[in-house]
Parts: C-alpha cells; structure tokens; sequence
C-alpha cells in the first residue's frame, strides 16, 4: 500500500514540478518577448516621426533618410538591425523606399492599401522568404492635404534568436534541475510517509494488542461461568474462587476500558487540565503513604525522600496520577526484597520526581517503546499483576500536558529510574 502511495506521491510532484518549469520558462521567453516588441514599436514610432517631420518640413515624398550611423544610402547596418521604410502617395504609387526587397512590397501595398481606407496607424507582421518583419503603418497628410501612407518595418530575425536561445537555456537548465529535485522529492516522499507507515503499523498492532488484552479477560469470564453451569447443584460458597475469576477480570476490562478511553479523549484534547498552586510535598508523600502497605505485602522496601515547600501550577488529579503510575510500575517489575525510591527535589524553576527501582530493568531497545499503548517489558508478569501496558502512555500524556520532560535510565536486572522534570509554572498550550 504505502510503495504504491510512494510511487504515486512521487510522480504527483514530478508532475507539478514540470508544470512549474513549463510556466516559468514560458513566461520568460512571454515576458522577453513584449520587451522586444515594446523596444521595437518604440524604434518604428521614432523613425516614423523623423520621416513625417522630413515630409512635412521640405513637402517632399522623395528623399534619403540617414540610418542610425548619420550615414546615408542605408547600407552601413545589418539587414536584421536596420529600420527601413516605405512611403505611398494620395493614389497608392510608390512615392520612396530605403531598401528594396523582393516579394515584401506586395505585402506592404496591401497594408498600405488597409491603412489608407482606415485612415489610422496600426502595427502589422510579415512574413517573407521564412523571415517575420514587424511594421507600422500609419496614414498621414500633407501641407497641402494631399494624404500618403508611411511604412516602416524591422526584421525580428536578432529577436527570435535570442528568445529561442534564452528558452534553450531556461529549458536546459529546467530540466537539469528537474531531474535534481525530482530525485529530492522521491527522497522526501518516502521520509515524509515513513512517519504515517509507522503510524499506521502501530496503529494494527494497537488494535491486535487491544483486541487480545480483551480477549483474554473475556475468554476467562466465559470459561468460569460454563463451568459455573455445571455446578447447579453446589452452594455459592462453594464456588466463591470462580465468582472472584469473574470479579477480577470484569475490574481488569473495567480498568483497561478506562484508561483506553482517557487516551482517546487525550488525542482529541477533550480532556480539560485544570491548573491550580499544587503542594507537589504533599502530594507525593501521599502517594508514598497509599503504596506503603502493597510495598510490605509483596515483600519491597518503598523509601520516600521529599523536599519540604514545593509547589507548582498544575493539575492535582493528574499529577497524583502520574505519581501513582510511576510508582506503581516499579513495584510490578520489582521482585521480592528489593527496594523503590521515591523522592522530590526542586530548582528555581523546576519540580524533579524521581522513581527509582532494583527491579528487572530494561535493554535499550526497549526504552524506545515503553511508553507505547500496550507495550509491556515483561508480559507475564504484567499479566499476573493485573497491568495492561497503558500507564506509561497516560504518564507521558500527563507530563506533555505540563510541558514537561521525563528521562528513563535502566540496565537490565539491575533496575530503572524513571526522572520526571516539570516547570514551575504552566506555560500554556503551544
């Protein structure tokens, strides 16, 4: 699925990168090109004015206009480059012309012919022998009101070389880069789905965990109430152990149940985070006190070493919480005679909690996924303890809702200690 995504997402971008390439180079050669023509009018608009001027200052049509050099004769300048011009009497008779070109001036009497009905300027194209000439038209009277028809025209030869060579070029150069960045882009596609791939694979694997965590709870409760209804006969006395099976495994669902729906209203922010002064003090050596008696039973020594006067801005249920969470998974992977340390410090602007534990401790590659929905270091054990592998997940939870940052160090049968460090005061939501 996420190789066909892959393979799709790419070629979408790739797509969108020749689009872009293919406006931007035509918009170059758009753009060069309305310069050019913007020059170019402007240069036939000047020679026309200088020719009008001649006419109307000597009242001549006949005469040889200088080219740009001050030369006469009309030779000195490139033909590409050079401005000629052709002018018609009142009864559209050839009356003057710089240069004389072969096939153009049937071309130039039909515009002239156009313009002097017209009676206007107008800009105009031709073509001849495979070459494009702009030309200018404009009608025009005498002193004595005779009118004539100047015509002045420019090859664009010099112009669409250089439009085809700049396109060449931008082409070029596009296409380079394209192969560059599509290259990128299949690189960014695949790291920017690895996240979702990963997503998604955790997500199967959440809803496989979740379904067996519910299974097997469920599976016990049917087995002891058949076996339940085998034993019409016998007293409710009798068969109290099977009632607690079916006890005990209704509070695991219950509890489970539970923190899946605290986690699925956390990742919609629908829980609210009521933020208050909290004597954290106070708080954990109350915790310290509720766990000290399952400590004795099982068997562990719970130390408790708390700084006085320390408060923060928080939410007193949900640190208790965390506390408690904390606290409670060292005692499951703790075995018997070993020892839990839970202390406080605190800085300027910090409150520390610190859990420490002898227990069985974890490689490295498992504190990578510890706080992972359904992970459990030990699963048996977490099994015979009633865990479900979401404290740590509701934990961290807790702590990004404070803003804060939690540290795990652990070596395997030796013990973990689980650091918790939460700002004073509450920085808000980002």
């Amino acid at each position: 699925m996420f190789k066909d995504l892959y393979r799709r997402l790419t070629v979408m971008n790739a797509l969108i990168l020749i689009a872009f390439l293919l406006i931007f180079s035509y918009s170059i050669v758009g753009f060069t090109n309305s310069t050019f023509d913007a020059s170019a009018k402007r240069a036939l608009l000047g020679r026309t004015t200088q020719i009008q001027d001649v006419v109307d200052r000597f009242g001549v049509l006949e005469f040889t206009l200088p080219d740009d050099n001050g030369e006469t004769g009309g030779d000195s300048q490139s033909d590409y480059t050079r401005i000629d011009y052709i002018i018609w009497d009142e009864n559209l008779k050839l009356a003057n012309l710089s240069s004389l070109r072969d096939g153009l001036l049937d071309q130039a009497y039909i515009q002239a012919q156009e313009t002097m009905t017209s009676r206007d300027g107008n800009h105009g194209t031709i073509f001849l022998n495979g070459l494009k000439y702009r030309i200018y038209n404009l009608y025009a009277t005498r002193s004595n009101g005779s009118p004539y028809v100047i015509q002045v025209y420019q090859s664009r030869v010099i112009d669409d070389l250089v439009i085809r060579q700049i396109f060449l070029i931008v082409m070029g150069i596009g296409t380079a880069s394209l192969l560059f960045l599509i290259l990128i882009s299949a690189h960014m596609a695949k790291k920017s789905l690895e996240p979702v791939r990963i997503a998604y694979e955790r997500q199967k694997e959440f809803i496989a965990d979740a379904s067996h965590e519910l299974r097997t709870p469920l599976t016990i409760i049917k087995t002891t109430a058949e076996l339940l209804g085998m034993k019409e006969e016998e007293t409710i006395a009798k068969n109290a152990h099977w009632l607690e099976n079916i006890t005990g495994e209704t509070e695991t669902m219950s509890r489970m149940i539970e923190n899946l729906l605290i986690l699925a209203q956390a990742d919609n922010n629908q829980i609210p985070v009521v933020m208050e002064k909290v004597d954290v003090t106070a708080l954990v050596k109350n915790v310290g006190d509720k766990f000290q008696p399952i400590a004795k039973e099982k068997q562990l020594q719970l130390d408790s070493i708390v700084s006085d006067n320390v408060h923060m801005t928080g939410d007193r249920d949900k640190l208790n919480q965390l506390i408690m969470i904390l606290v409670d998974n060292s005692i499951k992977y703790t075995p018997p005679g070993g020892c839990i340390t839970l202390s406080l410090m605190h800085t300027t602007d910090k409150v520390i909690i610190t859990v420490k534990d002898t227990g069985i401790g974890m490689a490295q590659e498992e504190l990578d996924r510890i706080f992972e929905r359904f992970y459990r270091v030990d699963k048996a054990r977490s099994r015979e303890q009633g865990g479900s592998g979401l404290g740590l997940s509701i934990a961290r939870w807790i702590i990004e809702e404070h803003r804060g940052k939690i540290h795990v160090n652990s070596t395997p049968e030796e013990g973990s200690t689980f650091t918790v460090e939460l700002p004073k005061k509450h920085k808000g939501r980002d």
